[in-house]
């Protein structure tokens, strides 16, 4: 019997594994192996109609389906007049893991010094002239709140949730548990971080709501 076997040059991808759970798609190489067979045992290029052309049993149907429904497939058409036990074994070209990059001494540093500036951006001294101007009897809320402003002190606002709805609420992007809080004591500022929405609050109080 004369036959024209259809198949992709070798690959020089590595090591072919196990393709028994593998998904194969068109334009992958699969890898069959016939026990005993040489000429029945090659790499192929899964076609752009989802098949590939064997020796004997011509065009199988292998896109979308995993390495075992493959392997039933290929070992029930050459029992079909062909192999009386044939063993089939699909496998493929996994990519090979990603390079590890090499982190310098000089990046570790760099990264560092960027999060240490990051950091005290977020949290500069505190001057006079950094703070706006909060009228006797009023709290100033701002940051991540859907209507930053000024508000009178009094009734219900006794702590930082109160100011907080009385802003409208939340912002999508806000740390609901971080509150800065800048407070004029004798003539001197102060900035402070709590982590409670139940802490208490006095006239003249900034609210910052942080974001995430």
């Amino acid at each position: 019997m004369t036959f024209v076997m259809a198949f992709a040059a070798p690959s020089f991808a590595g090591t072919p594994v196990s393709g028994e759970k593998h998904i194969f798609k068109n334009g992958e190489e699969i890898v069959i192996h016939v026990k005993g067979e040489d000429e029945l045992s090659e790499t192929y290029v899964i076609d752009a109609d989802g098949s590939i052309q064997m020796p004997l049993i011509g065009r199988v149907n292998v896109t979308s389906q995993n390495g075992a429904n493959i392997e039933n497939k290929i070992e029930a058409a050459l029992k079909d007049g062909y192999l009386k036990n044939p063993e089939v074994s699909v496998s493929y070209f996994a990519p090979p893991p990603a390079p590890v990059k090499a982190v310098t001494k000089a990046e570790v540093t760099q990264k560092h010094e960027t999060k240490s500036t990051k950091a005290a951006v977020q949290a500069p001294k505190v001057s006079k002239n950094d703070i706006p101007s909060v009228p006797k009897d009023a709290i100033f809320v701002l940051g991540a709140v859907k209507n930053p402003g000024v508000y009178p002190f009094g009734g219900d606002l006794s702590h930082l949730l109160h100011a907080v709805a009385l802003a409208g609420g939340y912002t999508d992007d806000a740390n609901q548990s971080r509150f800065e809080i800048i407070r004029k004591t004798e003539k001197v500022y102060y900035r402070g971080m709590q982590d409670s929405g139940t802490y208490g609050l006095k006239p003249g109080d900034i609210i910052i709501i942080q974001a995430r």
